[in-house]
């Protein structure tokens, strides 16, 4: 497509951002934008709870108006966002995935599900809680999971996605961000929430 195509799907206005929207971590690896992608991913597919590798997002989200363009921008793959089921102590494998031997380039960002890990405990055992809507995880029970493709073929070394079942595929992944921040209150303002937290 020409440039003058495309300019006015770029230039359209799709909310308003009350601060900059960034990929600045917390210690624990948490991060303003990396919530924001995650919470769009699971909304799209009304998943319980979303995974996403920080190294997809390529740009923050600046104060004031925010583009179509602007929001490509944090993901420029076209990228399918799907679902699968995942049992809870596959889920606690993916966290653990984290700190795997063949070490993952980039840490998750994570929707749904909040998790504490030890950092001083060996690999294979960092994660001391985890609490999916603000109840404990139940290693036997079946979530739905919201992923992009590329994590769930295995993407970064997150092997464990590979073994989830019923997969679903949903809309691209610009499109979920799009509808997402749509959907939320003018003007946007999202912070970390403690979703990831270390003990000291």
């Amino acid at each position: 497509m020409s440039e003058e195509a495309v300019g006015p799907m770029t230039d359209r206005v799709v909310t308003i951002a009350s601060a900059n929207i960034t990929r600045q971590q917390t210690g624990a690896g948490e991060s303003a934008l990396g919530d924001l992608v995650a919470d769009g991913q699971r909304a799209s597919m009304n998943a319980d709870i979303a995974f996403i590798t920080t190294g997809s997002l390529r740009a923050d989200i600046a104060e004031g108006n925010v583009t179509w363009g602007d929001l490509y921008a944090v993901q420029p793959f076209s990228a399918t966002v799907l679902s699968m089921t995942l049992t809870g102590d596959q889920v606690r494998v993916a966290l653990e995935q984290q700190w795997g031997t063949l070490l993952p380039p980039h840490n998750l960002g994570v929707s749904g599900l909040s998790y504490t890990f030890d950092d001083r405990k060996p690999a294979g055992g960092k994660v001391t809680e985890i609490r999916v809507g603000g109840v404990p995880l139940d290693p036997n029970a079946e979530y739905t999971a919201a992923m992009v493709d590329f994590l769930a073929t295995g993407g970064d070394g997150y092997t464990v996605f590979t073994k989830g079942t019923n997969v679903v595929n949903g809309p691209f992944d610009v499109d979920a961000l799009v509808a997402y921040m749509k959907s939320l209150p003018e003007p946007v303002d999202v912070k970390p929430e403690g979703r990831n937290t270390m003990v000291a």
